[in-house]
């Protein structure tokens, strides 16, 4: 097992390395689209890009029932729900 400096070591390794060598170049840009359901959710403010996943999440403004049932899930998965 590799000890965590040398891992970070390593990581940062082959981060220098792929920016360095441009190991990803996007041949495209894809703006997208949100949308959400007033019932759960007040306000999501979107940045209208994404990376392969939803972010921002933590500007997500859930209305009233969005709450419950979001402290209704973090409860089921037995995880503390958000502030």
């Amino acid at each position: 097992m590799v000890d965590r400096a040398e891992r970070a070591r390593l990581l940062r390794e082959i981060a220098d390395h792929k920016f360095n060598e441009f190991a990803a170049i996007p041949l495209c840009w894809l703006f997208a689209e949100a949308a959400v359901n007033p019932k759960y959710v007040v306000e999501y403010t979107f940045p209208g890009v994404i990376t392969g996943f939803l972010p921002h999440l933590e500007y997500v403004k859930l209305a009233p029932y969005g709450q419950s049932v979001l402290y209704r899930l973090c409860a089921g998965l037995g995880k503390k729900p958000p502030a």
